[in-house]
């Protein structure tokens, strides 16, 4: 969605806030647009102001009762007003009028009128107060019925006391949030984990539900359902003009050059860490291709919104072809690996859910250390297994590894060099490198799962560290 129809949408979403209220936003009110679904539609503070201002003040004419507008009316010509003395009907009982009574007759009706009037403008005041609070549904739980207020010491779940529909549309729009999250390669940063919080929060949402929704998305990311494959046309006699099939893309002379030196480092004596860092250059060289700035090391921005052209699609695949020569390694067997761990049947729902598979992944493929029951981090790079005997996926590693110190420590790093060690995972880069990959054309298509590291023991861990 563009930066127009996202301004468009939180414009028709304060219009509808303001119209329920009735002009009469409280300051929850303006906290829940400012601070919370402002972020749903990527605006700054300062547009989400500006646009609720301008609906503020579009709405303020037309919210003014008709029973004020009419106070400030000429007064219409009333009948003259009853005798005191009488106490039967003015109308079929009518008092004598005298000439100064006559003449005194309109001011006197006049101010009669004004304050019916104006009496007529506090009791329909009165009567908007009373249908607007009777409109808006409570939102505290001081406030809610006792049948739905939440007891602090409750753990379990209740649904929320909105209308299907309504709750329906909240949680679509809460996925949609964390689609955007996930897209800018930002889903697993605190503040961004804070902001999606909140949101749901605010919405209302079952925290079964919206574990739920990002669980299905993260899904329909790397196992989108195929449909059948379509059944085999008859086979029919190719003529002599008959349309080709394209030739496959050439690779620039410069990759082919690179891909050769890169076999060679993979041949009979590997020199794998040479080869590792080659690979990162490689997959750098594509990404900034015709670019003036480049980066030394992955960004889960450029990786999720990079658009293979064939040709850059054909140097991954060579590039992979590098390392499955040696049986067990390359980018097709970390996706597949990466594939079968999300894809793993009776796995929990939680909040945490991504970080649990990238750290599952990291103990498949025996990048992560675990010292002591309950407690692990990655691997130094040095303390990787660079032989033929290392684990499935466990190579290459280098384009995980390489970063900045700065982002290192972030992450609880403890290697002064430019890259990780004894940290946390870095799961929006797992997760973006592996869209990545799928749009360079590599199969998500499941593998079995190496049953020993899966199963590998504490001792077995040291061993490999």
């Amino acid at each position: 969605m563009s930066a127009t129809d996202n301004t468009a949408s939180f414009r028709d979403r304060v219009q509808q806030r303001v119209q329920f209220k009735q002009g009469k936003l409280a300051d929850a009110d303006r906290d829940i647009l400012l601070d919370r679904e402002r972020f749903t539609y990527g605006l700054s503070k300062a547009e989400a102001e500006a646009i609720l201002d301008e609906e503020l003040r579009a709405y303020q004419p037309s919210a003014a009762t008709p029973a004020a507008s009419e106070a400030h009316l000429a007064p219409e010509p009333s009948p003259v007003p009853p005798s005191p003395d009488s106490t039967s009907n003015p109308v079929s009982n009518p008092a004598p009028i005298s000439e100064a009574e006559l003449h005194s007759a309109p001011e006197s009706a006049a101010a009669t009128n004004t304050e019916s009037s104006a009496e007529s403008t506090e009791s329909d005041n009165e009567s908007t107060e009373s249908t607007e609070s009777s409109e808006v549904p409570p939102t505290r739980p001081e406030l809610l019925p006792a049948a739905t207020a939440k007891d602090p010491q409750d753990t379990t779940t209740m649904r929320p006391s909105i209308p299907p529909d309504v709750y329906l549309a909240n949680l679509q729009r809460y996925g949609a949030a964390y689609s955007r999250a996930l897209d800018k390669g930002f889903l697993f940063d605190d503040d961004t984990k804070e902001e999606l919080r909140r949101l749901a929060h605010d919405l209302e949402l079952d925290p079964n539900d919206v574990t739920k929704t990002e669980q299905d998305i993260l899904r329909q990311r790397f196992n989108p359902k195929a449909s059948p494959p379509p059944a085999p046309p008859d086979p029919l006699p190719v003529k002599a003009n008959a349309v080709q099939p394209p030739p496959p893309p050439q690779i620039p002379e410069s990759y082919r050059n690179r891909l050769s030196e890169l076999k060679k480092l993979l041949n009979k004596r590997p020199q794998w860490k040479q080869a590792d860092e080659m690979t990162l250059e490689l997959i750098l060289s594509l990404l900034y291709h015709g670019k003036d700035e480049k980066d030394t090391e992955l960004d889960p921005n450029v990786l999720v919104n990079f658009a293979a052209e064939p040709w850059q699609r054909a140097v991954m695949q060579e590039l992979d072809k590098c390392w499955q020569a040696k049986g067990k390694f390359g980018f097709q067997r970390q996706l597949q690996i990466y594939q079968s761990i999300i894809q793993a049947p009776g796995r929990e729902p939680s909040q945490d859910l991504a970080l649990e598979e990238a750290i599952q992944f990291a103990k498949t493929v025996q990048w992560w250390k675990v010292p002591l029951p309950g407690f692990g981090f990655l691997k130094f790079y040095d303390r990787l297994n660079f032989t033929p005997q290392a684990p499935a996926g466990h190579l290459p590693a280098w384009w995980f590894w390489k970063t900045t110190k700065r982002n290192n420590f972030r992450l609880g790093g403890l290697s002064l060099l430019s890259q990780r060690g004894g940290c946390r995972m870095d799961t929006a880069l797992l997760a973006a490198f592996m869209i990545f990959l799928k749009t360079c054309g590599f199969s998500a298509q499941p593998t079995a799962q190496p049953t020993k590291n899966l199963e590998m023991t504490q001792e077995e861990d040291n061993d490999a560290g």
